[in-house]
């Protein structure tokens, strides 16, 4: 296509400096003569395109536009090719899209940035997929999201609440945004609340013929940030002041989900180690603190090491029973 042709022109021209007509022909694989019409093209665009003539002859863009991939330096330039999560890619739709497009800006980077975004591409790779997949239900296609977002649609959906409750809504799509391995579709709903869901609970969704408008100013990173920060500080805390022994210290560390070790020690002459433990609910912390058996004591609440107590009891109740 003759855009894609003109582009690459242009990036030739950013790159080299200075070009023969006859480089630029071998390089694009075109006629001389249908370079020459392209070269005219740019310029009745307004794009200084000039000719030096003479033995050192050749094409050049003036000075004050060589800008774009040349103003910016070879480590902004390198940042651009750090690898994009593939599962967000594919989510998506982009893929091949993504990988072509690098593949194509290669060749048109100036040669100090080409071998450091090399080396970005080799050497740093960003995975945001867990160890072991989920067995739960299949996440809708995002491409009728995608779709409304972009074309400012609403739509029609049936959402299930993490009780299992379903309901039919009707929003207005502002965006979509990717945590972890989740995405969430950021939507004002009919009574203009701005409200995050989980792409994973909508079990169905009809894009409209209708539009909407979106609110002036609207900031998706800005608002993500603020909704996340104002849901942490909702979410349910359980403080425990307990002993661990050093190796059930690392293996919270590693791998637990239910704890977080908000602060810890230096081993005491008997080899354990103090620590405030966090847990959102009592339930939780009793139960995992007696999963640890006697890898942890805890220390307060008072309350909480008796229902450990009867916990461990009912257990063994349980089983002396068969």
């Amino acid at each position: 296509m003759r855009a894609d042709r003109l582009m690459s022109i242009l990036l030739i021209l950013q790159r080299k400096g200075k070009v023969t007509t006859r480089e630029l022909a071998e390089e694009l694989e075109a006629s001389p003569r249908t370079i020459l019409r392209d070269l005219n093209a740019l310029s009745g665009m307004g794009i200084p395109v000039v000719a030096d003539r003479g033995k050192n002859g050749g094409w050049r863009l003036l000075d004050h536009y060589r800008k774009t991939l040349l103003t910016l330096n070879k480590e902004e330039i390198a940042s651009l090719f750090l690898s994009f999560p593939d599962r967000y890619l594919k989510d998506l739709g982009l893929n091949r899209s993504y990988h072509t497009a690098r593949q194509k800006l290669f060749p048109s980077l100036p040669l100090a940035a080409e071998r450091r975004a090399q080396k970005f591409w080799e050497r740093i790779h960003i995975d945001t997929e867990p160890w072991k997949k989920s067995g739960g239900k299949k996440e809708l296609d995002l491409e009728p999201m995608v779709r409304a977002v972009f074309e400012e649609r609403k739509v029609t959906m049936e959402y299930e609440r993490a009780d299992g409750l379903k309901s039919k809504r009707m929003v207005e799509p502002l965006g979509l945004v990717a945590r972890g391995n989740q995405w969430y579709l950021v939507a004002q709903n009919e009574e203009g609340i701005i409200k995050s869901y989980k792409t994973g609970r909508i079990r169905s969704i009809t894009v409209l013929e209708e539009s909407f408008r979106r609110p002036p100013g609207f900031d998706l990173a800005a608002h993500w940030r603020t909704s996340k920060e104002q849901f942490v500080t909702k979410l349910p805390e359980y403080l425990v002041k307990a002993e661990l022994t050093p190796q059930t210290l690392k293996r919270i560390r590693f791998s637990d989900r239910f704890v977080r070790v908000l602060d810890a020690g230096e081993p005491g002459p008997d080899g354990w180690i103090s620590a405030t433990l966090r847990f959102d609910t009592e339930q939780e912390a009793m139960e995992c603190i007696l999963g640890y058996n006697c890898q942890i004591r805890v220390l307060s609440p008072e309350k909480l090491k008796r229902k450990v107590v009867d916990l461990a009891r009912s257990v063994v109740e349980l089983y002396e029973q068969e």
